[in-house]
């Protein structure tokens, strides 16, 4: 392998440095981490400073979306989240999941890994999704559900729509649609469509 003598690693590997600086956009109004998969529940962030405006993020070869709006000083930020990534390891079966963060507090939260209660933690029943037939989501999902719709509109209607018909495959339908409606300069609503 290549050897690198006095290593900053921003420096002598780039890919890595990129790869960090998304991290610091996976973090909510408050600090913390983001709850995906086997995050720590009440994790604070690595370092990075709570983001002082929330806006729309996706990343798509993840299969995470975010809508959001508002900033710090106004104290009106909130973040509405579409899970829907594949099984690539210290996953859960939580296709479709929904979190909200808004009045300053996470309101519908994924608790992440947490040791005591692992089994709940993640079966499709300890998340913020349909569960179908009583059964988990299936574990086998190679790749994350089908973006159908990105509208991340900042000052105005934002819209996210996700197919994940493979997470069960008795469905024909298995489809979320989350939009994010501003209401005024303080509040929004946040509008939920399943469809199964």
């Amino acid at each position: 392998g290549k050897r690198f003598k006095d290593l900053d690693i921003l420096r002598d590997l780039p890919e890595l440095g990129r790869a960090i600086r998304v991290l610091e956009t996976l973090t909510y109004p408050d600090g913390e981490s983001m709850m995906i998969h086997d995050t720590y529940g009440r994790l604070v962030s690595a370092g990075f400073p709570p983001p002082s405006e929330t806006k729309p993020m996706i990343y798509p070869a993840f299969g995470h979306g975010v809508l959001g709006r508002g900033d710090v000083q106004d104290r009106n930020q909130v973040q509405a989240h579409l899970h829907y990534s594949g099984n690539w390891g210290h996953d859960h079966a939580d296709m479709l999941n929904f979190v909200l963060w808004s009045c300053n507090h996470e309101l519908i939260s994924d608790i992440g890994y947490a040791h005591t209660y692992r089994l709940f933690a993640s079966n499709t029943s300890g998340h913020n999704t349909v569960v179908v037939d009583r059964s988990p989501q299936g574990r086998d999902l190679a790749r994350p559900g089908d973006l159908i719709a990105w509208h991340p509109v900042s000052g105005g209607v934002q819209v996210i729509e996700v197919s994940g018909e493979s997470a069960y495959s008795q469905c024909e339908t298995y489809r979320r649609t989350l939009m994010l409606l501003p209401v005024d300069q303080d509040d929004a609503l946040v509008l939920d469509i399943f469809d199964v």
